[in-house]
């Protein structure tokens, strides 16, 4: 995928930060699979100086797959806490929603637990 980011600066330590991204998507259900463009965007912004938050909204069409139309909207939000200037914590929880012609079936909620290096 491509993206693009621009940071705002709002106040003294606080920053708003606004990105998009296009990216190619793939989906793979019981050995058939469909495939097309997907695209993200999302919001980056300090709630104290030390925790930043990240509210993000995807969408993806996938075409046929298995005799259907398929398409995807996920949302959610992460938290981000700095340990040091080199190394972060994340976590997040997120909900997917698959659209299948007339049925929407959505996925279960998903928690994510992760790290981050930052190389300077």
């Amino acid at each position: 995928g491509f993206g693009l980011r621009h940071n705002q600066p709002v106040q003294d330590g606080y920053e708003l930060g606004v990105y998009g991204l296009v990216a190619y998507e793939r989906l793979e259900i019981a050995g058939d699979d469909g495939n097309g463009l997907g695209i993200r965007t999302g919001l980056r912004f300090n709630l104290t100086p030390q925790v930043e938050l990240n509210p993000t909204l995807s969408y993806a069409d996938y075409g046929d797959v298995l005799g259907a139309d398929v398409d995807r909207w996920t949302y959610g939000v992460r938290g981000i806490y700095p340990v040091n200037p080199v190394f972060a914590v994340s976590l997040g929880i997120q909900q997917s929603n698959l659209d299948v012609e007339t049925a929407d079936l959505d996925l279960e909620d998903e928690i994510r637990l992760g790290v981050r290096v930052y190389f300077e």
